[in-house]
């Protein structure tokens, strides 16, 4: 088998995999026809629903929650596959020893959607997008803690062994200077937001322009339609409204991100690489090295994900108190196998007098 047989290496995103598979489902067509029929009765019997606003507005509702149900039932079908086949993941996991980089998982993705494919659990050997969504079910689903049924000793040894297996990647993840190392020159010569805009409020307009989807340009025309003025006063009016709105969903996206586990674990280790404590300067490499970091790995669009250092050294404790705070480990933001490093990583702000814990 070969890599190339990856969905990644199909389709051009998740979304085009997504609907390929759910058009493969014996209920799409169903789908399909529902949805039209839907859409042409309310276009049809627009004039003779206008004075019926709350009809209108609740059969809109109803068919944006129909429009769901697919992809809800593909994503459900395919969890419930997923946890079929845990102790073959595991016993993947514990021969081929993955190290934490995703292109190591893309061989375990490979024979399990092999695998499942083969014993009927799914239609075609795409289920498994590529090796980050395999890390992904992996550290959720066979985390020790995480199994609610009662399994036998067999596939409890195994579940713990490859656990074991996962948390030995993170550790040589860590220790590996050459991940790290890795960082050119030119890139800390590459100059921060800070030092091309303005001020703060130029770089946030600049950032939504580039990473917000331009369908939320929509949603002036929308406001301006609703209110029954001009187009350019409604404009006006609709650019006043949805702003402050982008500028909450932006600040919210960037407010979980980095979010996953070796993203969060390359900013740990980056910032006990360099020892910051309050110095400016390498706080600045540290944003530096994490937007050029963010950017390959296709977290963010582009270079600017941080503004400056201080924008960089809040993000920072703002995780470090999402692993470490006590209320916070009840609520699993994030996962309980990065307290030992946040404690390495906190211990700078501990000779600061600012330790988080």
């Amino acid at each position: 088998m070969s890599l190339d047989s990856l969905p990644a290496n199909h389709f051009r995103n998740r979304r085009t995999w997504m609907l390929h598979m759910c058009a493969r489902g014996p209920l799409f067509y169903a789908w399909i026809l529902t949805f039209t029929i839907l859409a042409f009765t309310y276009f049809a019997y627009w004039d003779v629903l206008q004075s019926h606003s709350s009809f209108i507005y609740g059969k809109i509702v109803f068919v944006e929650l129909f429009m769901c149900l697919l992809p809800v039932m593909f994503i459900a079908k395919k969890y419930s596959a997923l946890l079929k086949v845990r102790s073959f993941m595991a016993q993947e996991v514990i021969e081929r020893k993955p190290s934490a980089r995703f292109e190591d998982w893309d061989i375990v993705a490979l024979h399990t959607n092999a695998y499942l494919h083969e014993k009927g659990l799914w239609p075609t050997a795409f289920c498994i997008f590529n090796g980050e969504e395999c890390f992904e079910f992996f550290r959720r689903c066979l985390r020790p803690q995480n199994v609610s049924e009662v399994l036998d000793d067999e596939d409890s040894r195994r579940f713990q062994n490859a656990f074991r297996v996962y948390e030995t990647s993170l550790e040589d993840y860590w220790n590996s200077d050459e991940n790290f190392v890795a960082l050119a020159n030119d890139e800390y010569e590459q100059k921060l937001p800070r030092e091309l805009y303005r001020c703060r409020f130029t770089w946030n307009l600049s950032t939504l322009r580039r990473n917000m989807s331009s369908w939320f340009m929509l949603i002036p025309f929308l406001v301006s339609l609703r209110l029954g003025t001009d187009a350019l006063l409604g404009c006006l009016v609709g650019a006043a409204f949805s702003l402050p709105i982008l500028f909450f969903v932006m600040d919210t996206i960037k407010r979980n991100t980095p979010s996953k586990v070796l993203q969060v674990l390359t900013f740990l280790r980056m910032k006990a690489r360099l020892e910051p404590e309050n110095e400016v300067e390498k706080w600045d490499d540290i944003a530096r090295f994490m937007n050029n970091y963010l950017f390959r790995e296709r977290v963010w669009q582009d270079r600017e994900y941080f503004y400056d250092g201080n924008d960089c050294r809040e993000r920072f404790k703002s995780i470090l108190t999402s692993i470490l705070s006590v209320q916070n480990l009840q609520k699993r933001l994030l996962p309980p196998e990065l307290i030992p490093f946040a404690k390495l990583s906190n211990a700078g702000f501990e000779r600061d007098g600012e330790s988080l814990v």
